[in-house]
């Protein structure tokens, strides 16, 4: 079997891109939230501007590094089994997750502020961005999971054992992160799973 494996060769110039690409992004965010404290509308608009420009620059920023720094080779692995797991269960191992579970809190927390500021103009963004990204993250991991012996192919893209930061075992579903915390896979979780991945992983990311 041949999938692409990728690999990320991150120079110091696109560390330096990435930083003050997203420092800015944060910093206009933060202005965003103060100037709707304000009575006035005028206020908010230039910070609104510099906003969604910082944005559309870290968009840009991002996808340019990603292209200079990522690095495709194609490799044949050896499948050992396929899996795929219920929308429901993924949806309950993102719910867990801490990193989702970050950007819910800030979500949570910048709604009222919005209603409370009298300026609710980007509160329908705020309502139907976060339930668009959960359901993109569900949709990419209920897909088919091929366990290898170099690792776990998901569409035609490898991610090696080493990879792979943590395991966490659900009540019915196995969770693949890496280094960061972000859900790689997720496997329904089986005695044959579980001592498929103990024995590949390790018992020092279980």
């Amino acid at each position: 079997m041949i999938v692409s494996e990728i690999a990320y060769k991150l120079e110091t110039k696109h560390k330096i891109a990435l930083l003050i690409s997203f420092s800015t992004f944060t910093f206009t965010g933060v202005l965003v939230i103060l100037s709707s404290l304000s009575d006035s509308q005028a206020e908010v608009l230039p910070p609104m501007a510099l906003f969604i420009s910082s944005l559309l620059v870290l968009v840009a920023v991002t996808i340019i590094v990603s292209k200079k720094s990522t690095v495709i080779e194609f490799v044949e692995v050896t499948p050992i089994k396929a899996a795929r797991v219920e929308p429901k269960e993924v949806f309950a191992a993102i719910i867990r997750n801490r990193l989702f579970q970050a950007v819910a809190i800030t979500y949570t927390i910048s709604i009222p502020l919005m209603i409370l500021s009298r300026s609710p103009q980007s509160l329908p963004v705020f309502l139907t961005t976060l339930p668009a990204f959960l359901t993109a993250i569900v949709a990419r991991l209920c897909r088919e999971v091929i366990i290898a012996r170099e690792g776990l192919v998901v569409g035609d893209t490898l991610t090696r054992w080493d990879k792979i930061g943590k395991i966490d075992f659900c009540r019915n579903s196995v969770v693949l992160q890496n280094g960061s915390g972000v859900p790689i896979a997720v496997l329904p979780r089986t005695p044959e799973i579980e001592e498929i991945l103990r024995e590949r992983v390790g018992k020092q990311n279980v």
